[in-house]
């Protein structure tokens, strides 16, 4: 105990962190995934309490290093809203290690880049699911330069265009340590979920990604 510098209990995450914790999720696999549907019941929970306004709300969901579960927690998140009737969108904005698009088996382009490199209508990128009320806007053809296509002002117009469309716009990013990526995108989120996997990443490196944001 004295020697471990990861975070392995929720006590520990909420006393180290001074944070709430939503959810914890147990490890599970594909046939037993019913397991932990209480889990992520909790995190929807959270985000409906949480609610700032009538309007869509953006949610970022993001780790502090990479195979945390973040996309994994996105994509439950969407499905489960989804479910409830809330029309939800899912941007894939991991411009560097796109996953959104084998997640839900779709294809990666065309995507949210073409909106900015090639100005195409929003209208046209969004790509349905077998889930009504989900939609995905997936990354589209990888950019050389991530941050500098999230600095851009026409950002902004994104978010208050898919806002008047949507309840939910849940965005996934690269993670917090390695990149400026999900602070660039954290600033046009209502909230930020940050996902910590169990017993993996130095507590320290997740302080420093909760101070940045």
């Amino acid at each position: 105990d004295y020697l471990d510098n990861t975070l392995r209990d929720t006590e520990k995450v909420e006393r180290y962190l001074h944070l709430d914790l939503l959810a914890a999720v147990p490890r599970y696999e594909s046939d037993n995934a019913h397991l932990v549907t209480e889990a992520y019941q909790n995190l929807r929970t959270a985000l409906l309490f949480a609610r700032r306004s009538e309007e869509g709300q953006v949610i970022l969901i993001t780790g502090s290093a990479p195979q945390e579960g973040k996309t994994t927690t996105l994509v439950n998140m969407a499905k489960l809203l989804a479910q409830a009737g809330e029309k939800t969108v899912v941007l894939d904005c991991d411009l560097r290690r796109a996953q959104l698009h084998h997640r839900l088996a779709l294809e990666r382009e065309p995507g949210l880049t073409d909106h900015f490199t090639r100005h195409v209508p929003i209208t046209e990128l969004l790509k349905a699911t077998e889930f009504k009320d989900l939609s995905v806007l997936t990354a589209g053809p990888l950019p050389p330069n991530p941050p500098a296509l999230l600095a851009r002002r026409s950002v902004q117009d994104l978010f208050a265009e898919l806002r008047s469309r949507f309840d939910w716009i849940l965005v996934d990013s690269p993670p917090l340590a390695s990149v400026t990526d999900a602070l660039l995108l954290a600033r046009h989120a209502d909230h930020t979920v940050l996902v910590i996997q169990h017993n993996k990443v130095d507590k320290k490196l997740v302080k420093r990604s909760v101070a940045a944001l």
